[in-house]
């Protein structure tokens, strides 16, 4: 375990330092790793946790009813016939009343993290389509080598956990869209190739960058042995103290924020032409559905005949 946790933060500390020169921005560097971690490293502790444990526990309860049969059998003197089915079935782990409710957790944070925050992390889907196709054997092999099988319960939907994660998918609208908005640079590239310059990028850099001068420095936040005079940092400010802001911060503000409303309502109105074109329930079974009730309607109504014409011989 100490191997596993000094390779994973060795990993992630390189995976920050390539992050941080990829996404400049500090929020932006923090979220990625965040996924990462979710992705990856947690994953991977949820599948040894759940296949662990379960498997310790089946093999420690394996050895001591091998001890005891093996003590009942010296005292007894005979050897027992082998162990029926059902009393191998009966060792197994008890399935529990909330199996379901844990697994439905699971994909539903999952789900949640992946939809959230894809912009910022556009490898998340490949992470959960890998851990989706492990997670989905291991499941299986769980369920039927150390779980006793559960009981059958009858239910027309996922219940409350469709809702959830509708709810889910309507939200990651606004959080992709403030994500890219606000952490893109594309936004003060359109603002500056629209109204600083004549459809170029030449002096982008200057435009982007506010200077400060380091004589300002309080006295706590001096750069000890520095000779630079200036130093140029990523905003909109004025050069001169009190350092407020350029005209071009509020500019660059209000196409951020006109970028997240037209972005959100065209991605609002592509998702509800894709529901309202795609039906919840395919033509086919449509079909079959109207087919089986018309042929339950003529049986009903073959059926009543037939009590009426019993009833009228019966009168007779």
């Amino acid at each position: 375990c100490v191997c596993v946790c000094v390779c994973v933060c060795v990993c992630v500390s390189e995976v920050e330092s390539a992050v941080r020169f990829i996404f400049p921005h500090r929020s932006q560097v923090e979220l990625v790793i965040q996924m990462l971690v979710v992705f990856v490293v947690k994953q991977l502790l949820s599948m040894a946790t759940e296949m662990g444990l379960p498997t310790v526990k089946r093999l420690i309860v394996h050895r001591m009813r091998a001890k005891n049969l093996q003590a009942a059998e010296l005292q007894a003197g005979k050897q027992r016939p082998p162990q029926p089915q059902w009393e191998e079935d009966w060792a197994l782990a008890p399935s529990r009343k909330l199996h379901l409710f844990d697994e439905y957790l699971e994909m539903v944070l999952q789900f949640g993290f992946l939809t959230l925050f894809m912009a910022a992390m556009p490898l998340a889907p490949m992470f959960a389509l890998l851990n989706n196709v492990m997670e989905l054997r291991l499941d299986a092999w769980k369920m039927l080598r150390l779980m006793r099988r559960p009981l059958a319960r009858r239910a027309s939907d996922i219940g409350a956990w469709e809702q959830i994660m509708s709810s889910l998918g309507a939200l990651s609208l606004v959080t992709n869209a403030v994500v890219v908005g606000f952490t893109s640079e594309q936004v003060p590239r359109l603002v500056y190739r629209l109204t600083a310059s004549n459809g170029s990028f030449d002096g982008y850099i200057e435009w982007r960058l506010s200077s400060f001068n380091t004589a300002d420095f309080e006295a706590a936040s001096q750069v000890a042995n520095s000779s630079e005079a200036i130093c140029y940092y990523r905003d909109f400010r004025q050069p001169e103290p009190p350092y407020n802001w350029r005209p071009e911060h509020w500019h660059v503000l209000a196409a951020r924020l006109s970028f997240v409303l037209v972005f959100e309502h065209l991605v609002l109105a592509l998702r509800a032409l894709v529901m309202r074109l795609v039906p919840r329930v395919p033509a086919g079974v449509r079909r079959e559905i109207r087919r089986e009730r018309r042929f339950l309607r003529k049986a009903l109504f073959r059926q009543m005949h037939q009590a009426e014409r019993k009833e009228a011989e019966a009168a007779v």
